[in-house]
C-alpha cells in the first residue's frame, strides 16, 4: 500500500562504471565504489528557457503570441563526503590512483580531465510522521543514471576536511536496472530520465556481500554479473 513518506538521513552513496552507450558494464572488478559516510547531496534541476514570440500588425497592435514552456536538461549536483574515500573519488573523476609499494591505494592525483560518466545512487532513510518506516520501505533510492563529476573546493582546516565533488546528471535511456540490479523495471524501458526515485530495503552494508569483500565502509567493489 502507498504511503506519505518524508525522508533524512542521507545514509549511503554508491558509483558505477558505464559503457560509452550508458549501459553498465557488468563483471567488472573495481568497476563500482561506495561510501556509508556521505554528509549532504544537493540536487539542483537545471532547465532551459522557453521562447517567447510576438508579432506586432502594421496598426501597432499584437497579432500573435506564443510562449514555448521551460525544458529540464538535468541537473546539477553536489555531493559533500566525510570520509577522503580515494578509490571512491578516482572512480568518480576518472583519474589516477596513487599505489605504495605494497600495491594499496592511498592517494589520487587530480587531473584536468573530465572522467567518463558514471551510475550515481544514493540512499536516506524514509519516515512517517517522524517515525522510521520498516521494511521493504526502509529508504528512498535515488538513482541518477549518467553522472559526469569535477573535484569541487576543498577546506583544510581544523575541523574535518569535507569531500565536495560537483556533479551534472544527464538524462539516459540505457542504464536498464543498473550494474547491481536494483533499479526497479517498472520504469519504463526506452523512456529517457536524469533522476529517479523510489522507496526500498536495499542499501550497501559493510558486512554484507559484496560489500565485505574490502571489510571497509568505502572503496571499490566489485561490479556483479549480469542477473538480467
Amino acid at each position: 500500500m502507498y504511503g506519505c513518506y518524508t525522508s533524512a538521513d542521507l545514509c549511503a552513496v554508491r558509483i558505477s562504471a558505464l559503457n560509452a552507450d550508458g549501459t553498465p558494464i557488468f563483471s567488472n572488478v573495481d568497476g563500482s565504489a561506495y561510501d556509508l559516510s556521505p554528509i549532504s547531496l544537493q540536487i539542483n534541476p537545471t532547465s532551459s528557457a522557453g521562447d517567447t514570440f510576438e508579432q506586432r500588425n502594421g496598426c501597432g497592435d499584437i497579432c500573435f503570441t506564443r510562449t514555448n514552456a521551460d525544458t529540464n536538461t538535468g541537473a546539477d549536483l553536489v555531493l559533500q563526503l566525510c570520509q577522503i574515500d580515494y578509490e571512491f573519488i578516482a572512480l568518480a573523476l576518472g583519474t589516477s590512483i596513487i599505489i605504495d609499494g605494497s600495491a594499496e591505494n592511498i592517494g589520487v592525483a587530480y587531473g584536468t580531465a573530465t572522467g567518463n560518466p558514471v551510475e550515481f545512487h544514493a540512499w536516506a532513510k524514509t519516515y512517517s510522521d517522524s517515525s522510521a518506516v520498516a521494511s521493504p520501505r526502509t529508504y528512498v533510492h535515488h538513482v541518477f543514471p549518467n553522472v559526469t563529476w569535477t573535484v569541487g573546493s576543498q577546506t583544510l582546516q581544523q575541523n574535518a576536511r569535507i569531500v565536495t565533488l560537483n556533479g551534472t546528471a544527464s538524462a539516459s535511456s540505457t542504464i536498464g536496472d543498473g550494474g547491481f540490479g536494483d533499479i526497479p523495471e517498472t520504469i519504463q524501458p526506452g523512456i529517457a530520465y536524469y533522476w529517479a526515485e523510489f522507496v526500498a530495503d536495499d542499501i550497501p552494508v559493510a558486512t554484507a556481500a559484496p560489500y565485505n569483500a574490502n571489510g571497509l565502509a568505502c572503496g571499490y567493489v566489485d561490479t556483479p554479473a549480469n542477473d538480467s
